[in-house]
């Protein structure tokens, strides 16, 4: 890992960092976070300085209550969806659960992402979900770091 200090964004209700050398952004979240947090740190992500199209992300919500119905998982999915021309199409997303209701919550939104190239895990800790996301990319020829077209082959 990178010993060079990212580049912070940071609200009350989150934090987005983004690790340049290894092209991973992190949005922590902190205390009750409802639907409108969650557009708010995306919108944030994609407006950082340093983020990048494809770029991998880990959402870290082990200091968060999340309280986002099913409902509004699917308003947030179709949000993200209309921002693929930004955000991309081609990443892998890692989330840090502190709870079972926010476990639930990924395994929903996973559905919404089964037919995309974009791949959601869930892990305990940061440790775990970096590697992964570390893991799951390619290195290619012109010094990019890609994720793998199919990462389900692989396992």
């Amino acid at each position: 890992m990178s010993n060079s200090k990212p580049a912070v964004i940071e609200s009350s209700d989150f934090e987005v960092t983004i690790d340049t050398e290894n092209k991973i952004a992190t949005i922590a979240l902190f205390g009750v976070i409802n639907l409108k947090h969650l557009v708010d740190s995306f919108s944030e992500l994609v407006r950082h300085p340093d983020f990048e199209k494809n770029i991998c992300c880990c959402y870290d919500c082990r200091d968060a209550l999340i309280e986002v119905n099913l409902t509004e998982t699917e308003i947030f999915y179709h949000f993200s969806a209309g921002m693929r021309s930004k955000r991309g199409t081609e990443y892998n997303i890692a989330f840090i659960s502190g709870d079972e209701m926010t476990e639930m919550l990924v395994q929903f939104y996973r559905l919404f992402l089964v037919r995309s190239e974009i791949h959601i895990e869930s892990f305990k800790t940061s440790e775990e979900a970096i590697q992964w996301l570390l893991e799951s990319r390619l290195p290619i020829a012109n010094g990019t770091i890609e994720p793998f077209p199919d990462q389900d082959a692989q396992r």
